[in-house]
């Protein structure tokens, strides 16, 4: 069975994601900010990470948006991406999307564990088997 960590601050998209993660036989952990998000990946083992590119950095308490995110929306997710490539953490990566502009995301690409940038009207059913499908066929 893999394990995939789901990070994604929407609480209600969360529950259905993980339903369908574990219903295509993933075990599955979730974060909702990039602080979480940092602390799961740098302690325990992931086989792949299901990202949403607009998170925030903390819980919301006491300014937990970071002060940039209306700035630079993607600032967590270059964080959390930053910090995997220093801890040596190549766990592949997708990224959920519902930004229109596929160059905003150019930077993150760069990365060389980020698999793809999936649309975020993309079926849920059909994210959980593309990365079922790569962690298969990487063993």
């Amino acid at each position: 069975m893999f394990t995939i960590l789901f990070v994604d601050d929407d609480l209600q998209q969360e529950p259905h994601m993980a339903i369908i993660l574990e219903s295509a036989g993933f075990s599955v952990e979730t974060a909702t900010n990039g602080k979480a998000a940092i602390e799961a990946v740098t302690q325990r083992h992931f086989d792949a990470i299901l990202l949403d590119n607009m998170l925030p950095w903390g819980d919301g308490a006491r300014g937990g948006w970071n002060e940039d995110y209306s700035v630079d929306p993607l600032r967590t997710v270059k964080r959390i991406l930053e910090k995997m490539q220093e801890s040596g953490r190549n766990i592949p990566v997708w990224i959920i999307s519902a930004l229109p502009d596929e160059e905003i995301l150019a930077e993150e690409r760069t990365f060389p564990f980020v698999q793809e940038v999936i649309k975020k009207d993309c079926s849920l059913t059909e994210i959980a088997e593309r990365i079922r499908s790569y962690l298969l066929n990487a063993k």
